[in-house]
C-alpha cells in the first residue's frame, strides 16, 4: 500500500487578517532516555463538537482573560487533561497551521512545542476528553506504519492509527511537521 503525505505548512506566510491564529495548541513532549513520547487526548463525544471523538492535542480558541497565545495553550491543557504547563516548558512555536472546515474558512492555529522530562499525572476533564494517549515518535516516524483514512466518500485522508483510534487532519500534519518527515515521500 502506498500513502503520499499531503500536509505542507508554510514556514513563513504573509500575514492577512482570515490568516491570523485564534486558538493554540499544545505539544506536550517527554524527553526520557533518548526516546520522545508524544500526548495525545481524545475528545469527548459531543454532537455540538466538529472534532467530537478525534485524537488531538490539547487546546482551544483564544479566550479574553487570555495574555496570548501561549497563555491559551498552557490554559487548554490545564483545562482538559490537569497538566500544568509553565513558560519555561516552552522550548517553541511551531509554523501556524490550518484546520478543519476540509480547507475552507479553516481556524488558524498556533501549535506551541513544550518538553517535559517526566510523564505528568493526567486528570482528564470528562466532558471534553475521554482519553489520554502517549505515542512513541519513532513509531510514528516510520510511514510503514500509516495509512489513509476515508471520513466521508471521496474524502481520503493519511492517517496513524493510535490504539484503534484515527489520528488524521490537522493533529496529524501538526506531527509530521514537528518530526520533520518528508512530505513527498511514500511509504
Amino acid at each position: 500500500m502506498q500513502v503520499m503525505i499531503l500536509f505542507r505548512f508554510k514556514t513563513t506566510m504573509k500575514v492577512h487578517p482570515e490568516t491570523l491564529p485564534s486558538a493554540s495548541v499544545a505539544l506536550v513532549v517527554v524527553e526520557k532516555n533518548s526516546e520522545r513520547q508524544i500526548l495525545l487526548l481524545q475528545r469527548a463525544h459531543n454532537l455540538r463538537d466538529a472534532w467530537s471523538g478525534h485524537l488531538a492535542f490539547p487546546g482551544g480558541k483564544f479566550e479574553m482573560g487570555d495574555r496570548d497565545l501561549l497563555a491559551t495553550a498552557i490554559r487548554e491543557t490545564r483545562e482538559e487533561c490537569g497538566i500544568v504547563l509553565t513558560e519555561q516548558d516552552m522550548v517553541r512555536a511551531l509554523p501556524v497551521a490550518p484546520a478543519g472546515k476540509s480547507g475552507k474558512n479553516p481556524i488558524w492555529v498556533q501549535p506551541w512545542l513544550f518538553v517535559l522530562d517526566q510523564f505528568p499525572v493526567i486528570e482528564l476533564d470528562a466532558a471534553e476528553m475521554q482519553g489520554a494517549f502517549w505515542l512513541e515518535a519513532g513509531k510514528f516516524q516510520d510511514l510503514k506504519n500509516h495509512g489513509c483514512f476515508e471520513p466521508f466518500p471521496g474524502g481520503s485522508f493519511p492517517c496513524f492509527w493510535v490504539e484503534n483510534q484515527v489520528l488524521w487532519g490537522f493533529t496529524y500534519g501538526v506531527l509530521c511537521q514537528y518530526l520533520g518527515l518528508d512530505h513527498d515521500r511514500a511509504s
